[in-house]
């Protein structure tokens, strides 16, 4: 927790403000936030379809649809999934498509460079979402722009309000990294950043690289439909350069750093860089609203029962189409795909064992101090307790936030 502090501090004091307003239960606080956050969610699809479509119907079925959770590169997603949600990046994901409308009407203003200043300030919520856009929404004026002498020192100039936007972020988190002091240890560094981050770079698995081209099937699809049937609107247009931007950043960046670490035998400079291709469902998402609005312009029944069946499909989130199929059945897919499939775990316990974790978490909280030490390596029993654990693997994703030297001691103690 202490890392993440560092790292969303302003997410972490506002959780635990409220957690101590309801009584000491992060989750408590975690559920008060929660139609908050939705609604933040909702409205931001909303007003960016609306500006896109100008059909009020069509962008309120076309904000709903958004709410569906789907995959994208690197362990990531876009979408709302009810408690678990509340997080910063979904906080981001809410805000994301109010400063893509800020970037649609601004960009040619003569102080668009503020824009970044806005960004800036997502970066202190969430700064992965807050670094990628800037470099997406810096990109396509870049592109849009034609590579103008203008555009570069936009650019510029928005780089640097970024950084001040971000400041609050940068002065907390910057300071208080450790790394080591030989230089020698720090191609260990990049070996535990592929042993924990393996997801974050090239070559991707098969398996995630087929489980996104599935979840962005439909929007694609649709997009692929209404330019065949005459075009988009001219706001669109940008929003389709911003996923492509958002494409460009994400993997030709994530190449770029692997291949200046690899020359180099030095750690990544950045292991989130692939996620920046989520910023990809800014278009696909649009593709539902423009949907609706083609559909509902028919007056006929036809058009109707469309937009009704397009309404109930879109909610359904792909990964629950995946998951309907049994493990045995998705397990000879990957096999006739050429996949390798994992040995199978020991068979589980059922309901006993169940209750006997409850049981024991239960015992641990009523028996023991918030301080005891637990050997174990399970995470899900210090997430039940609040008791802190002896380290595990997911432990990786937080102490990467505090600098190499962290890193390179869990990654020897996570090896023993």
């Amino acid at each position: 927790v202490e890392y993440l502090r560092f790292y969303t501090p302003s997410f972490i004091a506002l959780q635990t403000s409220l957690a101590r307003w309801s009584g000491g239960d992060p989750v408590a606080a975690l559920k008060l936030l929660l139609w908050p956050v939705g609604f933040l969610f909702l409205v931001g699809h909303y007003l960016l379809f609306r500006a896109v479509t100008g059909h009020p119907l069509a962008a309120g079925l076309g904000a709903v649809s958004a709410l569906a959770v789907r995959n994208a590169l690197g362990g990531d997603y876009w979408g709302f999934n009810g408690i678990a949600s509340v997080q910063p990046r979904v906080i981001a994901e809410g805000m994301n498509p109010l400063l893509a409308l800020a970037f649609l009407r601004w960009r040619s203003h003569r102080f668009f460079p503020a824009f970044f200043l806005l960004v800036g300030g997502v970066a202190n919520l969430h700064p992965i979402s807050g670094f990628h856009l800037a470099q997406v929404t810096g990109l396509s004026h870049l592109w849009l722009s034609q590579f103008s002498r203008r555009a570069w020192k936009d650019v510029i100039a928005g780089a640097g309000l970024f950084a001040l936007g971000a400041l609050p972020f940068l002065f907390r988190y910057l300071p208080g990294k450790e790394h080591l002091a030989d230089p020698a240890l720090l191609p260990v560094v990049r070996e535990a950043l592929e042993f924990r981050f393996g997801y974050l770079f090239f070559p991707q698995p098969l398996d995630a690289v087929l489980s996104v081209a599935f979840h962005i099937a439909l929007p694609a699809g649709l997009l692929i439909w209404l330019r065949r049937r005459g075009g988009w609107s001219p706001d669109l247009q940008i929003p389709v350069v911003l996923g492509g931007a958002a494409l460009v950043a994400g993997l030709g960046g994530t190449a770029l750093i692997q291949v200046v670490g690899n020359m180099t035998d030095r750690p990544y400079l950045d292991i989130m860089q692939l996620r920046a291709t989520k910023f990809m469902y800014v278009p696909l998402l649009a593709a539902f609203p423009l949907a609706f609005r083609a559909l509902l312009s028919r007056p006929t029944a036809a058009a109707r029962f469309g937009v009704a069946l397009l309404f109930v499909v879109s909610l359904i989130p792909p990964g629950s189409v995946i998951h309907s199929f049994s493990q045995e059945r998705r397990e000879s897919v990957k096999r006739l795909m050429g996949m390798t499939v994992p040995a199978k775990p020991l068979p589980a316990g059922g309901a006993e064992e169940a209750a006997a974790r409850e049981a024991l978490w239960e015992w641990a909280v009523r028996h023991t101090e918030r301080n005891d030490l637990f050997l174990t390596d399970s995470p899900e029993f210090r997430e039940k307790t609040l008791r802190p654990i002896t380290g595990a693997f997911k432990d990786g994703a937080y102490v990467v936030l505090a600098g190499t030297a962290p890193l390179y001691r869990w990654y020897v103690y996570i090896r023993e």
